[in-house]
């Protein structure tokens, strides 16, 4: 089955939920992931560009879980060893889309089908691509992180 999803105006997110280290996990490290999604200035308002986030301008989020992004090359092979298993990688995925949706418009956020086979068609205004890394999940705290601040100041 292929999943349909439409956006207007939105930010899109590629999650990959991988491990470093021990294969342990702490969901207190999807709240760092949200806060900076939200956060991060990446449009322009008016002549001051990188000025707003995706809150500012009342943007959707379309966020996509895809495993592959947690590859490493081993010769001229991929290799998805760091990727979480399956079942975890849901339980963080759907855990960090009911925290984006705590933090912001839950009608703003959209999602394609965990580990199902999807097209999706995206136009990119711009050049821009980043790459956010988030902390390990083993050096979680509760709730902050020096590098991100607190999820209670959003």
């Amino acid at each position: 089955m292929l999943t349909t999803v439409k956006c207007q105006l939105y930010l899109y997110y590629f999650a990959c939920f991988h491990y470093e280290g021990s294969r342990s996990t702490c969901f207190k490290s999807q709240s760092f992931r949200v806060q900076k999604i939200l956060k991060l200035r990446l449009f322009n308002q008016d002549e001051k560009k990188w000025h707003c986030n995706v809150m500012d301008m009342n943007y959707e989020i379309l966020s996509i879980s895809q495993f592959t992004l947690c590859y490493k090359l081993k010769g001229n092979k991929l290799d998805f060893h760091m990727a979480m298993p399956s079942g975890l990688a849901m339980q963080n995925y759907q855990y960090f889309l009911d925290t984006l949706r705590k933090h912001y418009n839950p009608n703003k956020i959209k999602d394609g089908a965990f580990g199902e086979m999807m097209e999706v068609e995206i136009v990119n205004d711009g050049p821009v691509t980043v790459q956010l890394e988030f902390p390990n999940p083993e050096k979680c705290t509760d709730g902050k992180s020096d590098k991100l601040g607190d999820m209670d100041k959003l």
